[in-house]
């Protein structure tokens, strides 16, 4: 029993296309060592999701069939247990999540995969044992998939960051560049707050507006700021003490703010409202 090649195009393909596609559209600044070299970046993270789905497809075909057959029983012959479902609050549930989590209980629950891959060997043997060197990786496979399904699900365990030099020159680069946003564009001209974003492409221009989302997003890149020794403790505090005044003097709405205010001239955007998402991330970074 050998897997057809089309299956394996058909789970493969896709995922090789995208990961060619997150290749060539990679940012000029992003190294391209970041992209190949760890696991979880998106080009090796599709081909391990590819192989585990090709690892669990005898599994997956098992359940299905399972699913099928038994629901065409109990509709046509039995007309019993037609609304059997597994509610969430199931105590039953949590047993069988705790056989899961343990190899002898995966086995027992994916144990259709090493049979299928055990009697397509002894088929292959039998009938044609050539066939066996063209099929051993998908029936090795096969045969793994419950110790593969085990051990990917065991409880993630945290690693201390190891950055590499490249890696460490890259983020500040990057974080001195996003503080450049706030730097050049939160001034005196709009009273110390954010505008909402500065557009470059065709004719460079500022939109003199900002939400308190944008406002506690700049508070926070001021603190950001001091911390990183972009600016020294008496400029964080001007321009904090600018800001919380200026949105102190701004117009409210039972002490809400509203959601789109002119910069320039502090009004209020029509229509006002209350965002409570962005009400929300104030808060949050105050």
């Amino acid at each position: 029993m050998v897997l057809d090649l089309s299956v394996i195009g058909i789970i493969f393909i896709p995922s090789l296309i995208s990961s060619i596609l997150d290749l060539i559209k990679k940012p000029d600044d992003l190294l391209l060592g970041s992209i190949l070299l760890p696991w979880h970046t998106p080009p090796q993270r599709v081909f391990v999701q590819v192989v585990f789905t090709l690892a669990c497809l005898p599994y997956e075909a098992f359940f299905s069939m399972d699913a099928i057959l038994r629901t065409t029983w109990r509709m046509l012959v039995t007309q019993k247990q037609l609304l059997e479902w597994s509610p969430s609050g199931d105590p039953d549930r949590n047993n069988r999540n705790s056989r899961m989590g343990s190899l002898a209980g995966v086995c027992r629950t994916m144990w259709f995969a090493p049979f299928l891959a055990i009697t397509a060997i002894v088929h292959a043997a039998v009938a044609n044992p050539a066939v066996l060197v063209a099929a051993a990786p998908i029936l090795i496979l096969w045969f793994a998939s419950p110790l593969i399904a085990w051990w990917i699900s065991r409880p993630l365990t945290r690693h201390r960051a190891r950055l590499l030099p490249d890696q460490i020159i890259f983020l500040r680069k990057l974080s001195r560049k996003t503080w450049a946003f706030f730097e050049t564009f939160v001034g005196p001209e709009d009273h110390w707050l954010p505008p909402d974003n500065y557009q470059e492409y065709r004719v460079a221009s500022v939109a003199h507006r900002t939400s308190p989302t944008n406002m506690g997003l700049a508070l926070l890149a001021n603190l950001s700021a001091y911390d990183f020794g972009y600016i020294p403790a008496g400029r964080f505090i001007e321009r904090t003490e600018n800001a919380l005044r200026t949105m102190e003097s701004m117009e409210r709405h039972r002490g809400h703010f509203y959601n789109w205010y002119d910069t320039q001239s502090l009004k209020p955007l029509l229509p006002t409202y209350i965002s409570t998402v962005d009400s929300g991330n104030l808060a949050a970074t105050c």
